[in-house]
């Protein structure tokens, strides 16, 4: 009996220190997302090249995880890298993306920065599958609309049909806020190849969001009036 008791009470302790563990490696990975917050691109395209980046189980962690893969990933560091450190930077968000999906299948962001290492890749399948999914999961939301545009205009000629009409379904989201407007307009007054389908876009939206477009253009152009002379 007391062996017994002495047994329970030992598997008692052991099962309290492997929480108490777990918790503090949470804690650990939490404050690394604080932490990774305040990086400079350099510091971001190194830690996560290194593989040293975990996944803590908030979703503030969660989205500050694909956020230094979005912001890496695109930095003037991250293109310039060599060759081995471009490639574990990929393969960390590659994996860290995976492990998000496997726990929400509808993440929307997740899914983005698939598509995002998958284009840099030039695994055009998987790119095509990453834009779609996430803009499934999350057809409205203006700043995701405003990135998946972006990859999309990088890598138009290997969109589908379906990719494309996705693209101009994320165009239409993106021109009606402030931030977005100025994006694709900026688009359309620099690349002129991008202006049929921008058009085709805006033309299914209200008046209203038409003329603020078209506003948006102009400010585009005299921009870059204004710098060419300069």
């Amino acid at each position: 009996m007391r062996r017994a008791i002495s047994l329970s009470l030992s598997l008692l302790v052991l099962v309290s220190l492997l929480l108490a563990a777990s918790a503090g490696h949470a804690l650990i990975l939490e404050a690394s997302c604080v932490v990774g917050a305040s990086q400079s691109d350099i510091e971001r395209v190194q830690r996560l090249a290194s593989q040293d980046r975990d996944l803590a189980l908030s979703d503030q962690c969660t989205q500050a995880v694909l956020e230094d893969c979005f912001v890496a990933i695109g930095s003037v560091y991250g293109r310039a890298a060599g060759l081995e450190t471009r490639n574990q930077l990929l393969d960390t968000c590659e994996r860290l993306s995976g492990q998000i999906l496997i726990r929400a299948p509808a993440h929307a962001y997740a899914w983005l920065i698939d598509a995002t290492v998958a284009g840099e890749r030039s695994d055009w399948e998987r790119m095509r599958h990453g834009l779609i999914l996430s803009r499934q999961a999350s057809p409205n939301l203006g700043w995701l609309s405003r990135r998946r545009f972006a990859i999309g205009e990088q890598h138009y000629a290997e969109l589908d049909e379906a990719g494309r009409d996705s693209h101009l379904r994320d165009i239409a989201v993106a021109v009606q806020s402030v931030d977005g407007r100025q994006q694709v307009a900026l688009y359309y007054s620099r690349r002129p190849h991008t202006r049929d389908r921008i058009a085709e876009a805006v033309d299914t939206l209200s008046s209203e969001q038409q003329n603020a477009f078209l506003s948006a253009v102009r400010s585009a152009s005299r921009t870059m009036s204004s710098h060419g002379s300069g």
